[in-house]
């Protein structure tokens, strides 16, 4: 069906250069436009670093247990391991920084006719909305 199409539109064409008309076709080439976008896409922001967090708050803890004695010593203590993890997370990376964004080329291509060239040196663009069925 498309083949048929295809040689009644180039038939049309070598009809409107009817002037022409013991020319030959010599070849047919397909005519396309490309054309290029970058699409992005947010990255995950990765899975949590337990052992970064979890050694941040031990060393936190550690380090906040010298510091006070009684009631001072247990707030010290919950404090050190507070930032202690939060310091340790970060240092981690695990993923509580913003995300970080994936981008790549996308090339579209779009078929819009053909060439056809003849023997006597003539060139006829057949669009290929000529070539679909109505």
């Amino acid at each position: 069906m498309k083949s048929a199409l295809f040689f009644i539109a180039a038939f049309a064409a070598f009809a409107s250069v009817s002037a022409h008309a013991n020319e030959t076709a010599t070849s047919i080439e397909p005519v396309y436009t490309t054309t290029t976008r970058t699409e992005c896409q947010q990255a995950s922001a990765g899975a949590p670093n337990w052992l970064g967090t979890s050694l941040g708050a031990i060393v936190g803890a550690a380090g906040g247990s010298a510091i006070g004695k009684g009631k001072g010593n247990n707030i010290a203590t919950a404090s050190g391991a507070v930032l202690g993890s939060q310091v340790g997370a970060a240092l981690a990376g695990n993923g509580s920084g913003q995300p970080a964004q994936q981008c790549h080329q996308v090339v579209d291509r779009q078929h819009n006719g053909y060439l056809i060239r003849t023997d006597r040196g003539n060139t006829v663009f057949v669009p290929t909305y000529l070539m679909q069925a109505r």
